[in-house]
């Protein structure tokens, strides 16, 4: 039987050999190889900042919204109108909101009809709230 000799690979050193008429430098190429590996490392590094960053950023965003009572709150009223699970109360701030800078805002049935209950309990209420210096705009009785 005859072994099979498996052949080593040749290798290389940094110092110039000539095999069959080529000049060999592993020097050059891994110097090139570590050259760009150094500058892919810086990229990454900057990358990972500016995405640190970008996260502080929406973290500081999120803790704002989650604090802030007035956002949860428009939140909670706009999901239960859109489930349809919303109240005359609901509706008329949802609808406070849409109309807040309208020449001409539209109403909804429900609040017309709260409008007309409240300026037949009490005339003055309802002149009160539809003053111009009022934040509120309710539907006009002559419109």
């Amino acid at each position: 039987m005859e072994t099979e000799v498996k052949k080593q690979p040749e290798v290389y050193t940094n110092i110039h050999e000539e095999k069959s008429g080529k000049v060999y430098s592993n020097a050059k190429s891994y110097g090139l190889k570590i050259t760009h590996l150094k500058k892919m490392i810086n990229s990454r590094t900057k990358k990972v900042e500016q995405l640190e960053k970008t996260v502080s950023e929406l973290n500081k965003k999120l803790d704002y919204y989650e604090k802030n009572t007035v956002f949860q709150n428009m939140k909670k009223i706009m999901m239960l109108e859109e489930q349809g699970e919303g109240n005359t109360r609901t509706s008329f701030i949802l609808t406070q909101v849409k109309n807040y800078d309208k020449k001409k805002p539209l109403w909804p049935e429900t609040v017309i009809r709260e409008s007309v209950i409240l300026y037949e309990v009490s005339q003055e209420a309802y002149n009160t709230l539809i003053k111009p210096k009022m934040l509120l705009k309710y539907k006009n009785k002559s419109v």
